[in-house]
């Protein structure tokens, strides 16, 4: 199953984004395209990895997926550890379940908070996966 990025559906929460650092934002918001292009594989690969995604009896289940995500909150912020400085940015996705009871008005199923990092001193340097995390929505 493929999964691409809509925009935020009528039901959905409105991203928020957050920030402690006007650098880490900057920095990353100078690169989105690339940020979006990573967060894009790794739902898709957290999606695609039966390790992660079940096929029925668990969750996630794999089959109850819309195929589709959409962005929710950014969180962008300066980590320091003694000798080193990086800059982060979490953005959750939201990938949304299928319709199952009739009026149903809230789809949310499975949230991925997907962290990103890259040095403070080589801000064009490769942007790195710190986690991916899942939560029920």
């Amino acid at each position: 199953m493929g999964m691409r990025r809509v925009p935020v559906p009528d039901w959905g929460t409105e991203s928020n984004t957050w920030s402690d650092s006007a650098e880490a934002e900057a920095l990353f918001r100078g690169r989105w395209a690339e940020v979006l292009a990573i967060v894009d594989r790794e739902v898709n690969a957290f999606v695609c990895d039966p390790t992660f995604m079940s096929d029925g009896g668990g969750f996630p289940d794999r089959r109850k997926l819309t195929g589709e995500y959409h962005l929710g909150q950014t969180t962008f912020r300066q980590r320091q550890h003694p000798a080193q400085i990086w800059h982060e940015v979490e953005v959750r996705a939201s990938c949304p379940e299928k319709p199952w009871i009739e009026d149903q008005t809230y789809f949310g199923y499975l949230g991925l908070d997907i962290c990103l990092a890259v040095s403070a001193d080589d801000s064009t340097g490769e942007i790195e996966v710190v986690y991916v995390e899942s939560r029920a929505e």
